[in-house]
């Protein structure tokens, strides 16, 4: 069996020493999400991913160079922040365009478009945390039929995460406990942005973005 390390630009690095609990649990949950993505469609008796968080990219990029010294076997998936048509210079400017830069693979824009790209999702996250629909956008209102998701392709969304939380604003409410009364919800990154990626369908999302389908078919190559 082979054995691969997915290391993921983002969420906090457990082994620093100022993770604490609350962060380090949110990671936990940021690896076994992707974790469970990813081998949706991978052969499990044949290869096995360990999915690492390492922070910033400046902790990606030392990642990389040690991994590239060693030699061993691992990808990394970051966010791009941009369009795809950037991805030669983002490669250029922090992994010089070296030969093992093909280990490194794209979340185009961020995170985030990958969830927008089956933005039926979000209402299944929704049944699970018993969030309620907001008057104004009853559940005959599709999530996917909102203003901000007319594009052309999910990788145009500008600012996914920021038009991540304005659907679940403006479409849910949560009760507070601590208020007594119902709240809109803001989307968490980090509390709902790894168990959104959990409900992906890997095969629909290899469909929709290159970089996923790339990283898909790396995988598969080296089991």
């Amino acid at each position: 069996m082979v054995t691969v390390t997915v290391y993921l630009e983002g969420g906090t690095n457990p082994n620093e020493l100022n993770a604490d609990a609350l962060a380090s649990s949110n990671v936990s949950v940021y690896r076994e999400e992707f974790e469970s993505l990813l081998t949706q469609a991978l052969d499990t008796s044949e290869i096995s991913l360990i999915v690492e968080s390492k922070g910033p990219i400046s902790a990606v990029k030392a990642e990389y160079a040690r991994v590239k010294a060693e030699g061993t076997s691992a990808v990394f998936l970051i966010d791009l922040d941009d369009r795809a048509v950037e991805i030669p210079r983002r490669l250029a400017d922090n992994f010089q365009n070296e030969p093992a830069a093909d280990i490194v693979f794209f979340m185009v824009q961020k995170m985030e478009s990958w969830i927008l790209s089956q933005p039926w999702i979000i209402d299944e996250l929704a049944r699970e945390e018993n969030w309620q629909r907001d008057k104004k956008y009853p559940d005959t209102v599709a999530v996917a039929d909102s203003n901000l998701l007319k594009v052309a392709h999910p990788e145009n969304i500008k600012n996914a995460d920021t038009a991540l939380n304005t659907i679940c604003t403006r479409y849910f409410k949560k009760y507070e406990a601590r208020r007594k009364k119902q709240v809109n919800v803001r989307y968490g990154k980090t509390k709902h942005g790894p168990r959104l990626i959990g409900l992906l369908d890997l095969e629909l999302l290899c469909g929709t973005f290159s970089e996923a389908d790339r990283l898909v078919k790396y995988l598969r190559s080296l089991s």
